[in-house]
């Protein structure tokens, strides 16, 4: 994605796979596009103050599908998927004690099954937060960072200098 500044208004253009697309400017044509609601109607909305906020999207939405996909990925070759998983589990779980993490921080245990996983060749891997809530998500994504790092030192990969 590249975003390019526009100068002459406060506004951007994004182009994704080289369709250009234009941001809403102002209140009249968010209402134009969306439609009037409770938010419109309040004194001084303005689209521009509307944003994402890190927890809802990261931690709730891309961090634990990143995890599903890598836990399958990790285990694409195992003979046994589920021991494979499990495997991963017990060394998450040790990790998360030595480092003291409290309870409201851990993933579910139940959260590394193929089952759980949805393990699919047509549906995209996702992580309910019945098993995997924001905060343990963030938590697990530098266990994840620790698990990818330790693979790809032990292959041989070439990795970039700042993690020698």
């Amino acid at each position: 994605m590249c975003v390019l500044p526009v100068l002459e208004t406060p506004a951007y253009t994004l182009v994704l796979a080289g369709y250009p697309l234009r941001l809403i400017q102002d209140a009249a044509e968010w209402v134009e596009v969306h439609g009037d609601s409770p938010w419109t109607n309040l004194p001084g909305f303005d689209p521009w103050r509307i944003y994402p906020d890190v927890l809802h999207v990261l931690d709730l939405a891309v961090t634990p599908d990143s995890i599903a996909s890598f836990l399958l990925f990790a285990t694409d070759n195992a003979r046994n998927r589920d021991t494979a998983l499990g495997e991963i589990r017990r060394k998450y779980f040790k990790w998360a004690s030595e480092i003291g993490l409290d309870s409201g921080y851990l993933a579910n245990p139940k959260m590394f099954s193929s089952k759980t996983l949805r393990s699919s060749t047509t549906v995209y891997p996702s992580i309910s937060q019945k098993f995997l809530k924001g905060a343990a998500a963030r938590m697990m994504s530098y266990f994840v960072c620790g698990l990818a790092c330790d693979a790809a030192f032990q292959s041989g990969a070439v990795l970039d200098k700042w993690l020698h």
